[in-house]
């Protein structure tokens, strides 16, 4: 993990090393601080390390001035947490040493990745320093503590019908997931989702939305199925549809209508055919009204109806057989009323009387009179009640008052 600490330097070049006296030479350039952590004042200065004659910064062997010593302050710069984030001493340093007044300016890494799903997300400052930037600044008339904190994050990959989205998130976070409950896919067609696989496992009875807790790094995958719709309607009218909906792709619907009610006396509805573009429709049974089909695309099945006017036909025919019976009962009802007669007036007659007038005054004869009246008697008889008339050649019969013939 690398961190970059940045500090102002108002004096001459910095050097990390400490010694236990500070000498002072008039053609010296080099800074340098004892074990007491004191600066020397004047510009010109340089070191020699302990029990050593000579000076590896390049001064001279005749400077021997004594320096002027000034109290310095140092920043101690930490990291939380301090187990995992370090700042190594080939980048950067975590004690900087600074004059009464200076400035001092530090910063760190924002992001320090641990891994392609693991990562250190910088958070801010605490201690002697408060905020949330990466680089900070204090001006130094004190010692002080700064800390660096960091959050571990780990990565959420979420795939949606083909569709990847990532999103770090700090570790112990609830994070919420949502998935359509079901995509479009074209005109009757669609993906319905059925449930969620979190790193290579199956979630049973998992919602379209679900929770995830970020103690790792996390990959979720919603898995779909394909469903196409069968539609189910009637040419004309119907009580009821069955079979009507969204199929997954390769099962089976069986689709029916009920018959439609007659659309008048005498005259029913047949069913005929389903009607449709789908190839299932012909590969299955298109003029059974009741019919089974598999379902590998959208359907659209309209039940084809005929009519069937069988009963009317023979209930037309039936009133007209009752007319014409009546019509020939009234058209014969006056030859059988004549015959009704003519059988009264002639009971013994030994042929049927004759249909003309003539023949009926010639046979007409009532029951009460016997044969031997009819031979001895030399009056008529009534045409109408055969009665004897008063006398021979009567034309009026004063029984029933018909007038003779």
């Amino acid at each position: 993990m690398i961190f970059t600490v940045l500090m102002l330097n108002t004096g001459s070049a910095l050097a990390y090393q400490k010694s236990t006296n500070c000498l002072v030479y008039s053609a010296c350039s080099t800074q340098h601080y004892d074990t007491d952590q004191y600066n020397c004042s004047y510009s010109q200065v340089c070191w020699q390390p302990p029990n050593q004659g000579n000076f590896p910064y390049g001064c001279p062997p005749n400077c021997s001035q004594q320096s002027e010593n000034t109290k310095q302050y140092y920043v101690q710069l930490s990291f939380n947490p301090d187990n995992s984030v370090t700042c190594p001493p080939s980048h950067c340093t975590t004690e900087l040493w600074y004059n009464p007044g200076q400035t001092a300016t530090f910063s760190v890494v924002p992001i320090v990745p641990v891994n392609q799903s693991m990562r250190y997300q910088f958070v801010g400052w605490s201690g002697d320093y408060a905020g949330t930037n990466a680089n900070g600044t204090l001006v130094m008339n004190s010692d002080e503590q700064v800390t660096a904190n960091y959050d571990m994050q780990y990565l959420l990959t979420v795939n949606v019908s083909n569709q990847t989205s990532s999103s770090w998130n700090n570790a112990g976070t609830s994070v919420p997931v949502n998935a359509q409950s079901d995509i479009p896919t074209g005109d009757g067609a669609r993906l319905l989702f059925v449930t969620w696989i979190e790193d290579n496992n199956t979630i049973a009875n998992s919602s379209n939305q679900l929770s995830v807790t970020m103690d790792a790094p996390h990959s979720l995958v919603a898995q779909f199925q394909q469903q196409y719709y069968v539609s189910v309607s009637s040419q004309v009218p119907t009580p009821s549809i069955v079979g009507q909906g969204w199929y997954d792709a390769g099962t089976q619907a069986t689709i029916s209508v009920a018959t439609p009610p007659d659309p008048s006396y005498g005259t029913s509805y047949v069913f005929q055919s389903w009607q449709g573009s789908s190839a299932s429709l012909n590969a299955g049974s298109p003029e059974s009204q009741n019919m089974t089909i598999t379902v590998n695309q959208p359907i659209d099945a309209m039940a084809v109806w005929r009519t069937d006017s069988t009963v009317l036909y023979e209930t037309i025919g039936a009133i007209v057989a009752v007319i014409a019976a009546l019509c020939l009962a009234v058209a014969l009802k006056p030859k059988l009323s004549n015959r009704r007669k003519q059988a009264t007036l002639s009971p013994f007659a030994k042929s049927p009387p004759s249909e003309t007038s003539e023949e009926l005054k010639v046979s007409s004869i009532t029951p009460s009179e016997t044969h031997n009246e009819i031979k001895e008697s030399n009056q008529g008889f009534c045409i109408s009640c055969g009665k004897v008339l008063p006398e021979e050649g009567a034309k009026f019969c004063n029984k029933c008052g018909t007038e003779q013939p």
